[in-house]
């Protein structure tokens, strides 16, 4: 620090764990007074007596860290177990409940067997035909919803198309 700089704290933490310090300093080249602000972490102060026990820069403490939370991978019997609770009719929520798996690692299992397909995102693209049409109804006075309705998509998407096409 040099000699004409001035460091005052603007605030501190109500359990001292960091404060806020302001520091005056004087520019040679700009002749003139500025300011900065900094964070400043007081480990001695702190009125949890945690930061002495910090061992790295992140610290959980027991209280927080929760057990259980990873899950071995799914052994054969396992699978064959999941495999026979789908095939009864139980629904994959239920599976789980009673398992103790997540839902997406039981989905990802019976995907992988191959006795639950993956549902494809069904993705629709609009043809230069189709928007021509749509177009062309609009101009004649056509709703969005009646347009969807002749082209088999719905209102949102014909409004949404026409938006992204300037309209």
């Amino acid at each position: 620090m040099r000699k004409k700089e001035k460091t005052r704290v603007i605030w501190r933490h109500p359990q001292g764990r960091f404060e806020l310090r302001e520091t005056e300093h004087y520019s040679l080249f700009d002749h003139c007074t500025y300011y900065t602000r900094e964070c400043v972490f007081t480990p001695q102060d702190d009125a949890r007596g945690l930061c002495s026990e910090v061992p790295t820069a992140i610290y959980v403490p027991e209280e927080i860290k929760q057990e259980g939370r990873w899950q071995p991978r799914v052994t054969d019997e396992e699978k064959q177990q999941l495999v026979k609770m789908y095939q009864a009719g139980m629904p994959i929520r239920a599976i789980s409940r009673e398992t103790g798996r997540a839902c997406d690692t039981i989905s990802n299992v019976l995907e992988e067997l191959g006795c639950r397909k993956k549902k494809l995102h069904k993705s629709v693209h609009w043809t230069y035909e189709e928007f021509q049409k749509a177009v062309a109804m609009r101009k004649r006075g056509y709703l969005y919803k009646e347009i969807g309705a002749a082209l088999g998509k719905s209102d949102h998407a014909v409004q949404n198309k026409f938006a992204r096409e300037g309209y």
